[in-house]
Formats: C-alpha cells, sequence, structure tokens
C-alpha cells in the first residue's frame, strides 16, 4: 500500500457512544457516534517529528453524525425494524467516519 507512512502517523476509531437521555433512566437512550483521531507525530518546521512517551498525543474528535438514534423501552414490539434503521444509521456514521479519516491523511 504507498500510503502507509501516512496512515501510520495517525490512528482512528469509529466511536458509538450510548447515553440515557434526561437525568433519570426513564427507558429513553440515545446512541451517537464520533471519530477519533490521535496523531502520533507533528510536523515542525516542515519535519515530521515522533512525538514521544512523554508527550501527550494530539487527539481530534469529529462528529460524525447530526442526530443521534434515539433508543426506547417501546422499541421492543418492533425489534426487527429498529434494527434494520439502526444498521443504516451506523453505516451512514462509518461511511462518514472513513471518509473524513481519508481526508485527514
Amino acid at each position: 500500500m504507498e500510503d502507509e507512512a501516512n496512515i501510520a502517523s495517525t490512528n482512528a476509531e469509529v466511536v458509538v457512544s450510548f447515553h440515557y437521555l434526561g437525568r433519570e433512566n426513564r427507558g429513553i437512550m440515545i446512541a451517537t457516534a464520533f471519530l477519533n483521531i490521535l496523531h502520533t507525530t507533528s510536523e515542525v518546521g516542515g519535519m515530521e517529528i515522533d512525538i514521544g512517551a512523554d508527550t501527550r498525543p494530539f487527539r481530534e474528535t469529529h462528529p460524525l453524525v447530526t442526530e443521534g438514534f434515539i433508543i426506547t423501552h417501546a422499541d421492543e414490539v418492533r425489534t426487527e425494524h429498529r434494527l434494520r434503521e439502526f444498521r443504516a444509521w451506523l453505516d451512514q456514521a462509518v461511511a462518514i467516519g472513513f471518509a473524513e479519516w481519508e481526508r485527514q491523511l
């Protein structure tokens, strides 16, 4: 692969996070997705330098979706339908994440 040197300088992960909506558990959760890019090298004066273990790596976070995926206790009666919707939502988030990661290389 030609771009291996570029890819080695950053690590990326698509993170899906589930949260209860509101202060109390009312049976409603929301899933959000973001891209977390960890830079292990930095460019200084046109030269790429390795960020050492004694230095915190630079981290970028990019939201991947404008709206989270809401899950409620009432979804139990239509599980298959909601599962298909979640998969479509997740596929979209991952596709956006890959595009953003590629743009960052």
